[in-house]
């Protein structure tokens, strides 16, 4: 039976596979493209099918997520979840937000769950994966007691500045570290989307949370 998290307010399963890139203040790579497989897995319960979550998403408490990212080159990942009371990074401060490249992310663990609880009646996941290190994200999720509107203020900068015309969104495939793939990894892996963002990548999951 896979371990469970709890999720802070609440514990989410989730997998999600995100690349962001570039700093917010890096204006010579503005027109740099950046990808990433970015994806949210939902299990109802322990030994059911992991489903891909879309961006918008009805959960119950007492699901499971896992969280799944996969930078296409060397990347600074961060993955933060909003209960709309607590702003926390879950891939800090314990673990390394540099990534290298095709290298999979998994939170909190592969063999590991967050679980909802239910104490929120919605929570999101953003995922952003960057070539550079953006200091703004650390610097403000580690002050304590987070204003709610610091951080969607930092989140909507990012998120525009990630953005892409949609003529030029068309993807290649691109591989999942050789030497990952070979140790029994994920077949979840696989089935992950890619993300493509302008100098940055930023994917945002919105969960209703159902009681």
């Amino acid at each position: 039976m896979p371990r469970r998290v709890p999720f802070l307010p609440l514990c989410i399963v989730m997998v999600s596979s995100v690349w962001l890139c570039t700093q917010l203040v890096t204006p010579a790579m503005a027109q740099d493209r950046v990808r990433a497989k970015v994806g949210i897995g939902i299990q109802a319960r322990p030994g059911d099918p992991i489903t891909l979550a879309r961006a918008t998403e009805m959960v119950k408490t007492g699901n499971f997520l896992r969280v799944y990212v996969v930078p296409e080159d060397d990347a600074y990942v961060y993955v933060v979840h909003n209960d709309g009371k607590t702003l926390t990074l879950l891939n800090a401060p314990n673990t390394a937000t540099r990534t290298s490249k095709g290298s999979p992310v998994t939170l909190p663990a592969p063999e590991k769950f967050y679980q909802i609880d239910g104490g929120s009646d919605r929570e999101s996941i953003t995922v952003i994966c960057s070539p550079t290190e953006i200091r703004e994200v650390a610097k403000l999720l580690n002050t304590p007691n987070v204003a709610q509107k610091n951080w969607l203020s930092l989140e909507k900068e990012l998120v525009d500045k990630s953005k892409i015309e949609l003529a030029q969104q068309a993807d290649k495939p691109f591989q999942i570290a050789g030497n990952v793939r070979s140790m029994n990894a994920d077949p979840f892996l696989e089935t992950l989307p890619i993300s493509s963002g302008k100098s940055l990548v930023v994917k945002k999951y919105d969960f209703q949370v159902q009681k």
